[in-house]
């Protein structure tokens, strides 16, 4: 796994603590049944916190999953502190 994927995942493991490494990289809102509103403001807030990320809860959508959030923290790139 790479360096930003494992990030990532302490942050879903973090806030779905319940969750195997192999739910946690196919979580998806709607689809991962402990996913609620709650979950996403403190999962936002902590990507926020732990890349230097600003991410806009309004164009959040129910196919937020762990790939799409590791997407976008990709595509951020050179913006993305690092650890």
């Amino acid at each position: 796994m790479d360096p930003t994927a494992a990030r990532l995942r302490a942050c879903f493991s973090r806030v779905l603590p319940g969750l195997t490494e192999e739910e946690t990289l196919n979580a998806r809102a709607g689809g991962t049944p402990e996913w609620d509103s709650l979950v996403t403001v403190t999962l936002f807030s902590l990507i926020e916190e732990e890349f230097g990320l600003s991410l806009d809860l309004d164009e959040f959508d129910e196919t937020m999953s762990f790939p799409g959030l590791l997407k976008r923290i990709e595509d951020a790139g050179e913006g993305v502190k690092s650890h």
